[in-house]
């Protein structure tokens, strides 16, 4: 079973590379569920590791539902990664109505496969507020996704466990169905067991920083001063269980 872990630091993509982890999905922001890294980020991750790494492709916070100009962001975005060797991309979009965006989705893949027609394309998150899950995994898997990665429509995906199972009998040899959302080292026994073929986790914990004794915020959506980091322990659980 793949382990992808989700790593927003070179620190952290290293310390997941010598655990053994099977390769990486890099982001920045976990806080707000990840955003498109700095190209200084993945340049220095490329060359200091050599783990594949997979590049989420999410140019702000909130939904999915993207303007004309986020779009042609992402596309230049997932047009550096992929020229500068980038093995993956992460990608998704969704319609006002929460329906997957197909043509846009379908235009990232065309981008990126034009470079390297080998490339790997995972579907993110943004399918678990899809209606009509089974249609729209489908529906990914025709547009030519390799991964959906999905909590089952869950907050977790072990709360997700039933639609995560029915995708992996439905669409298991089309696509692979990748659950992500709480797991950790007491639960991938379950997905294993169950046949799935790849798992995701970010095995981290929330930091609480220093903050200065002002009323100065600049992240108002968040708990003042808590950042994502990976726990190392909580990784070697995960990736080399007992």
């Amino acid at each position: 079973m793949i382990v992808e872990i989700c790593v927003q630091s070179l620190d952290g993509a290293k310390m997941a590379q010598e655990l053994g982890a099977d390769r990486i999905e890099l982001c920045m922001g976990l806080e707000v569920g990840g955003l498109t890294p700095s190209m200084g980020l993945f340049t220095q991750v490329k060359n200091q590791t050599q783990i594949p790494v997979h590049v989420l492709i999410r140019p702000r916070i909130g939904g999915f539902y993207y303007s004309h100009q986020e779009i042609i962001t992402m596309t230049h975005d997932l047009r550096l990664v992929v020229e500068s060797g980038a093995e993956g991309i992460v990608i998704g979009a969704l319609n006002s109505d929460f329906t997957l965006d197909l043509k846009t989705i379908a235009a990232l893949i065309r981008e990126a496969q034009a470079i390297n027609p080998k490339i790997h394309i995972t579907a993110h998150r943004a399918f678990d507020w899809t209606p009509n899950p089974l249609d729209s995994a489908k529906s990914l898997s025709d547009l030519g996704c390799h991964t959906l990665l999905t909590s089952g429509q869950a907050p977790t995906a072990q709360e997700g466990f039933e639609l995560l199972t029915r995708l992996h009998v439905d669409l298991g040899g089309q696509m692979t169905i990748m659950p992500g959302g709480g797991i950790n080292a007491n639960n991938r026994s379950l997905f294993a067991q169950a046949g799935f073929k790849a798992i995701h986790a970010s095995a981290s914990e929330l930091i609480t920083e220093q903050q200065p004794d002002t009323n100065v915020f600049f992240e108002e959506h968040r708990q003042k001063g808590q950042r994502r980091e990976i726990n190392p322990e909580r990784l070697n659980n995960l990736i080399n269980p007992s």
